[in-house]
């Protein structure tokens, strides 16, 4: 994305192709698709820049404890496409994956807890068995 001030109240803003932004006035917020785009009012301030296409980050999580209180780490992989940035912004997130990684370590965390440590070896070492 490209901004600049081009005179005196008016924005330039270039937001990329499978791109978007979101706009707000006071306590409204708007949504910007892929384009260029010239900002005259002053009170109209950038929310955020999202891309529309697909993500994947690496997350390694935080320690979990077995129902035999193992501690366990993990790594997991999210992958997503935001599909209403206006939703994301409304709930005061900067970014797809600050929504993301708060659930993705509470649903684990979930899971992990009801599990015995060697029922998760267990686990692990029939999914490598049978994935080679």
């Amino acid at each position: 994305m490209k901004s600049k001030v081009t005179s005196g109240m008016e924005e330039d803003l270039n937001v990329p192709a499978n791109n978007c932004a979101i706009l707000q006035r006071g306590d409204d917020l708007r949504f910007l698709g892929a384009g260029q785009s010239v900002i005259t009012n002053p009170s109209v301030t950038l929310r955020g820049l999202y891309t529309l296409g697909e993500n994947q980050i690496e997350m390694p999580t935080k320690d979990i404890f077995t129902r035999d209180q193992v501690p366990v780490s993990l790594k997991i992989y999210l992958k997503w496409q935001l599909s209403e940035p206006l939703k994301l912004t409304k709930h005061g997130y900067k970014t797809p994956y600050d929504a993301l990684r708060d659930k993705a370590q509470s649903i684990l965390t979930q899971i992990v807890t009801h599990l015995d440590y060697s029922a998760m070896v267990l686990l692990q070492n029939l999914i490598w068995n049978t994935a080679v």
